[in-house]
């Protein structure tokens, strides 16, 4: 049974397996979580705010897009 703890409906994305590892690599080294991501731009996405999420610096190399495996 789900929790009732929470007021929001959960929502799920089914990035692919190589997504998923690229984002989850990318949001901690800005400290940030896919929830809070996700919720900024949807919230950008519909003009309650003008402010996009922060975005971490692109890998220089397919050495550092691949860290995090």
């Amino acid at each position: 049974m789900p929790s009732q703890s929470h007021r929001n409906k959960t929502v799920t994305i089914r990035p692919s397996a190589e997504l998923h590892r690229k984002v989850k690599h990318a949001l901690a080294g800005i400290d940030s979580n896919l929830n809070a991501h996700a919720v900024a731009f949807l919230e950008w996405l519909v003009h309650e705010t003008d402010e996009l999420p922060e975005r971490p610096p692109k890998p220089t190399s397919e050495a550092d897009a691949k860290k995090g495996d």
